[in-house]
């Protein structure tokens, strides 16, 4: 392997045509001069080396290694230890962020400092990639450096340290190594023009002996069985607001109910009407773009130095489903009890009556089928249907409760001697079904029909559409369809990587969609490429956003799952965050473009071919990799059962996991 020349700026965080030196003007406009300056921190000095030969800049996960030298550089100063977590965050907010202290209580004993200062990586004796720490700080008299041993047939390459001491030496088994890292030294190639990395990407996956060597690791603790987790998968957030929801409506009902039977309440149909109106509001709400994008934006502007424990809460912002279905139940029974008082109270001419009669059974039934057909084991089983009852259905309802409402007020208006507009103006119901008819109507308004730049057909598997028409946000979705009234799917978006200038000029305006084998309506547009499509309605915020919540970060993902992670690693290539993709022949099935993103955003990641090394335990990799970089959450995006195994298997054992919840 050549090494190669790539400035200390590439590291810094500096324009790449700036070299840092110690009494140059760019070294005193750098964030660490001033607390240089001030002595706090020696051994942030710059040497006068002015490049360090680097294969490529981004496969080091520069961050957490500096993150660790701060770590073990500040272990033995008193004042930091005492220091709380978050007051040491605050403290050193001016940093760049490599040079920031990690978040989390600091080593309690005294280790060797590891010097954040000019690295160079060569090849050993037996072709292995070493990294070394060179010159070292002022404080810092002798420097040398500690590499792991690395398998030759592996060519695991694992984080080097440098070992240097002032007054009390320690000992080398003092360091510790982090797990293998599964880099291969073809991976490590750089191009001769630039610093864009290029893969042998036949050789990027990892074995099963890589994978049992890091679960062996890690092992993945045994789960202490109690009562709290004994129905975990019926009380997720989800089911705890639909419950919450439901059983307020419910109790709500009864004591209404009772107080009629016992003529201590006026409560009559019209109340009731004003509660299916409210509930059917809350449904129609619950499932609208700009709400869910709210939602997701109020949660995710926590910064990510709020406490682990409140970001965790407001990431389960993604369940906002069970308020769907929590009132759109509600209203069913409602609208139960509203049909049974107006039976016995609504006073009006045989012909009112019996319109009322016909209108109200039609709901009734209608409400039965769409919740039947909501069901999930229903629904996965009969989703064609399940959207076509649910679309058309629930439109059918709406126009039904319009019908007995102006019935109602009509009769009303005429036996009070009062215009029918007054009337109206005084009804609740009325407001409800103005909003939820707008919101109804709303999507289709923004109902495109939209030209492909590219369908690139990736294999018999998957499907990769581009679009040019506009520069789209990062972790959000459109519903695609080529048929918008009956067939509406949801698809994440992968923003192009944009200019720093971000102007409408960028060539790299535009996104792609990933699309999988995962139906009959994905394998039509796979085996037939569409060259326009429909989308309804406005981009929706999806799940990978609360992925911002959390650093370092665990992203797992399955097969075209990693469409919906892709999104959120190409929006903040900076991000610490570690990948695993499991999937059948990756490159084969989802083509080197696809590849070589998850490796530029996480050189380290773990890509499994599941046909070479079978389908992994999920739950062991995801422990044994957040174990590895100390991740505070872990995404998952795959499919339902992978999703419940894997959110659950770790849920269990205290970490805060995420993953689609299905429901729509």
């Amino acid at each position: 392997m050549t090494d190669r020349i790539a400035p200390w700026s590439a590291f810094s965080g500096l324009e790449t045509d700036s070299l840092l030196h110690k009494d140059s003007s760019t070294w005193k406009e750098h964030p660490n001069y001033e607390a240089y300056e001030q002595n706090k921190y020696p051994w942030l000095a710059p040497t006068n080396i002015l490049s360090v030969m680097v294969p490529t800049t981004t496969f080091l996960n520069l961050d957490q290694a500096f993150a660790q030298a701060w770590e073990a550089a500040t272990a033995d100063s008193d004042d930091l230890l005492d220091e709380s977590a978050t007051t040491r965050s605050e403290r050193h907010e001016h940093l760049h962020p490599v040079f920031r202290p990690p978040r989390g209580p600091l080593p309690q004993r005294p280790r060797p400092i590891y010097v954040p200062n000019n690295i160079v990586i060569r090849r050993d004796s037996n072709g292995a990639p070493q990294l070394s720490f060179i010159n070292s700080a002022p404080n810092c008299p002798r420097t040398g450096s500690f590499v792991a041993e690395v398998p030759k047939q592996q060519q695991t390459h694992c984080a080097a340290y440098a070992d240097c001491w002032n007054d009390n030496p320690y000992s080398l088994p003092d360091l510790t190594p982090p797990a293998a890292t599964f880099i291969d030294e073809k991976r490590l190639r750089i191009e001769q023009e630039s610093l864009e990395p290029i893969f042998n990407l036949d050789d990027c996956t990892a074995t099963a002996q890589d994978l049992s060597t890091l679960t062996t690791a890690h092992p993945l603790p045994r789960v202490q069985e109690s009562s709290r987790w004994t129905n975990w998968r019926h009380m997720t957030y989800y089911m705890r607001m639909w419950a919450l929801i439901l059983l307020a409506n419910i109790i709500t009902i009864i004591v209404l109910l009772l107080s009629t039977v016992n003529n201590t309440s006026s409560f009559g149909y019209r109340d009731a009407a004003t509660a299916v109106g409210a509930n059917l509001l809350l449904a129609t709400l619950a499932r609208h773009e700009h709400f869910i994008n709210m939602l997701f934006r109020m949660a995710c502007i926590l910064p990510i130095s709020t406490p682990l424990w409140i970001r965790r809460r407001a990431a389960k912002v993604y369940s906002y489903g069970g308020i769907h279905s929590g009132c759109g139940i509600s209203a069913m029974l409602w609208y139960i009890v509203y049909a049974t008082l107006a039976t016995f109270q609504f006073q009006g001419t045989r012909a009112e009556q019996t319109a009322l009669a016909i209108t109200t059974t039609l709901t009734i039934v209608l409400l039965v089928m769409i919740i039947g057909m909501a069901h999930p084991a229903v629904r996965r089983c009969f989703h064609n249907q399940w959207e076509v009852t649910h679309r058309f259905g629930g439109w059918t309802v709406v126009l039904l409760v319009w019908a007995q409402t102006v019935i109602i007020i009509v009769v009303n208006a005429h036996r009070a001697s009062q215009p029918t507009v007054t009337v109206l103006s005084k009804t609740p119901t009325f407001y409800f079904l103005l909003i939820i008819t707008v919101l109804i109507i709303y999507p289709w308004l923004r109902l495109r029909r939209r030209t492909i730049t590219h369908s690139e057909r990736l294999s018999n598997h998957a499907l990769r559409l581009h679009f040019n028409d506009r520069r789209v946000s990062h972790c959000i979705g459109y519903r695609l369809a080529t048929n918008p009234l009956l067939e509406n799917h949801g698809f994440a978006t992968i923003p192009n990587p944009t200019n720093s200038s971000g102007s409408d000029a960028d060539p790299k305006k535009g996104y792609s969609i990933l699309i999988s084998n995962a139906g009959d309506w994905t394998s039509r547009q796979i085996n037939d490429p569409p060259k326009h499509i429909w989308t309804k309605g406005a981009p929706t915020v999806g799940l990978m956003r609360v992925a911002s919540l959390f650093s370092p970060l665990v992203i797992l993902a399955t097969g075209s799952g990693i469409g919906p992670a892709l999104s959120f690693l190409q929006a903040k290539p900076e991000w610490q965050v570690r990948v695993i993709w499991s999937a059948r022949s990756p490159l084969k099935t989802y083509g080197s473009d696809i590849l070589n993103a998850v490796l530029k955003a996480d050189p380290r990641a773990i890509v499994v071919d599941t046909a070479l090394t079978g389908h992994p335990d999920l739950v062991a990799l995801a422990w044994a990799v957040k174990e590895e970089s100390r991740a505070e959450a872990v995404m998952v995006v795959a499919n339902p059962k992978v999703t419940n195994t894997v959110v659950g298997g770790l849920e269990k054992r205290g970490v805060p996991a995420y993953g689609a919840l299905f429901d729509s």
